[in-house]
């Protein structure tokens, strides 16, 4: 009777401890997938940071090809001014 008790106070015990574990075991995988999900969207920001990197560098290209396209344009009125000036004192 005394091991019979013993028995069913030890299955018990076992139980007791496999609940935590199960728990356990649940709570890794949990954290295993969303870990998982992290990583997808930080290699997505990663991607994204690098294309708006590349972005941004051929904004400043076509600003500085622009920049230098304003300087040519003026420095072509400022021709035709002093052309029309010339052409203006020889009459």
């Amino acid at each position: 009777m005394f091991l019979r008790l013993l028995g069913k106070e030890m299955q018990f015990i076992q139980k007791l401890i496999s609940f935590p574990l199960e728990g356990m075991r649940t709570l890794m995988q949990i954290l295993h997938t969303e870990l998982d999900k992290l990583q997808v969207v930080a290699a997505s920001i990663k991607q994204q940071d690098f294309e708006m990197t590349k972005f941004a560098h051929q904004l400043l290209q076509m600003d500085q090809h622009k920049l230098e396209l304003m300087r040519k344009i003026e420095t072509l009125e400022r021709l035709v001014a002093m052309e029309r000036r010339r052409g203006t004192s020889r009459r």
